[in-house]
């Protein structure tokens, strides 16, 4: 009888849960699955609380509607997923604005998420670099190349424009800093058109007009209640067994043992593993390579005060017989 597969999520953040609801989604029934979690609540950036008796976030606000294609965003698609799409509202507090110099200006308009595509109208915020946009006869960015936003609108515009538009807006989005944020990754849409256009402000409006947004159509979006029950929806979801305050430390790889599982003996409170073969998956055909019979392993996972073991059967059948690269769920399971 196959022994059902158990799988180890590490982190209990968005991203950990989204992928404990991917897993429950796509792997076999009877799969359990286990989030592990170093603090003491879930959700990482994401957590609603109580401010002077009101509900306010103390990460996270909102996220963006669309993705930089146009298309639905992964935020908005995985609140469908878990039964919010009725949930979702749209911010219609005033216009946004940032703190400079000790007080509040309006973010100006006309911009790609900070990078401006009309100079003069982001003059109240931010001074730009006189004539550092100028047409050099080439595309901004080589075909293949990538280079991090900060670096490209710093060369452009100068660096007032990086600090005080595009790092609030674009760093906000991505929890990072634009001169680590790499312009392919985070602006796929202005990447595209850097490689076309000879300079930034051409880029910005051809990216502009390459995804045009709906008039009147939300840019952000949150849920009633908080994104907290973004969090309590997907724990829910996952239907996976939830281990707060348990830091991963290792995983140990160590010499096989043989064509029999094991399992090194671990303290009170330990449990079993057995990690699956991502080429042997139950209800296919036997298809695993007879190549690379090393990489057979013994891993532990331990935490603040419990330790988890576990050990891989080796493939016994005739037709798989070593799996390549990974593990196997017990013996002639391939």
């Amino acid at each position: 009888m196959r022994q059902p597969w158990r799988v180890a999520v590490v982190g209990g953040g968005i991203a950990g849960l989204a992928a404990a609801v991917r897993l429950r989604d796509r792997a076999p029934a009877g799969t359990e699955i286990t989030v592990y979690e170093q603090s003491g609540a879930l959700g990482g950036k994401l957590r609603t609380g109580e401010l002077a008796g009101a509900p306010v976030e103390f990460g996270a606000e909102s996220f963006l509607m669309r993705d930089p294609t146009g298309a639905e965003s992964a935020a908005v698609a995985f609140a469908r997923r878990l039964g919010l799409a009725g949930e979702i509202v749209h911010p219609t507090v005033g216009q946004a604005a940032l703190v400079v110099d000790g007080g509040l200006r309006p973010i100006p308009g006309g911009t790609l998420v900070g990078v401006p595509g009309d100079l003069d109208r982001v003059a109240t915020v931010a001074r730009p670099a006189v004539d550092a946009d100028t047409d050099d006869g080439r595309p901004l960015v080589g075909p293949d190349a990538d280079v991090s936003v900060g670096a490209l609108v710093r060369a452009r515009f100068g660096d007032e424009v990086v600090d005080r538009l595009v790092d609030p807006m674009l760093g906000g989005v991505y929890a990072g800093r634009a001169d680590d944020l790499s312009l392919v990754t985070t602006m796929p849409a202005l990447a595209r058109a850097a490689r076309v256009e000879h300079t930034l402000v051409g880029a910005v409006r051809a990216a502009q007009v390459a995804a045009p947004r709906a008039p009147g159509a939300p840019v952000f979006g949150t849920l009633t209640g908080g994104l907290s029950t973004l969090v309590e929806a997907a724990v829910t979801a996952s239907g996976a067994t939830v281990r707060r305050d348990a830091a991963v430390r290792e995983l140990t790889p160590t010499a096989p043992a043989g064509g029999s599982p094991s399992a090194r003996p671990g303290p009170r409170n330990s449990s079993t593993w057995t990690p699956w073969c991502w080429r042997c998956r139950p209800g296919r055909p036997p298809a695993c390579s007879p190549v690379r019979r090393r990489g057979w392993r013994r891993a532990s996972v331990s935490w603040t005060t419990r330790a988890s073991r576990w050990s891989p059967w080796r493939c016994r059948s005739r037709d798989c017989p070593s799996c390549p690269v990974s593990w196997c769920r017990a013996p002639r399971a391939c």
